[in-house]
C-alpha cells in the first residue's frame, strides 16, 4: 500500500495562494495576446518568488514584438519568447495606452530601454523571472 505521503493531489489552484494576477482590461485594442503571455509572465514571477508580484507592461508587446499585429492581434507565444530574451518593463515605466506604434520598430525608446524584468532562474526545468535587470 502506498504512503499518503507519495500521492499527488486530484487538483491545484494557484489562486489560492494568491499567485495568480488580478484581470486587467484591454479596452477595445485587439491585444488579449498581449494580455494573456503579461498575465502568464506575471503568474510564474509570483510563484517563482514566493508571491513577490509584478505589474508588467502589455505595451510593451504591442511596441516591440516585430512579429505580432499589434492591436490587429498577435501571438502570445511570440511575445513570450520577446519577453524571454528582452525581460518586460514595469508597467508604471510604461503603461497601457489603447493602441500600437503604427510603424512596428524596435528602435522606439521602450524598446531599447534596458531596465526590465527578466528571465534567470530555472526551478524543475522552467525558466522564471526573478530579477529586474538595468
Amino acid at each position: 500500500m502506498a504512503s499518503s505521503l507519495f500521492l499527488s493531489p486530484t487538483g491545484f489552484d494557484w489562486r489560492s495562494l494568491d499567485r495568480v494576477t488580478d484581470i486587467k482590461n484591454q479596452g477595445s485594442c485587439g491585444s488579449c495576446w498581449s494580455f494573456a503571455a503579461t498575465a502568464q509572465y506575471e503568474s510564474c514571477l509570483a510563484i517563482a518568488t514566493n508571491g513577490l508580484k509584478y505589474d508588467l507592461s502589455e505595451q510593451y508587446a504591442l511596441e516591440c514584438d516585430l512579429n505580432s499585429f499589434g492591436c490587429a492581434g498577435g501571438y502570445p507565444f511570440k511575445a513570450l519568447e520577446l519577453f524571454r530574451t528582452t525581460g518586460i518593463p514595469l508597467e508604471s515605466t510604461y503603461p497601457y495606452k489603447l493602441s500600437n506604434n503604427f510603424y512596428k520598430s524596435q528602435n522606439i525608446p521602450i524598446c531599447t530601454n534596458t531596465n526590465r524584468v527578466k528571465l534567470n532562474k530555472t526551478i524543475s526545468g522552467v525558466s522564471f523571472l526573478t530579477s529586474y535587470t538595468t
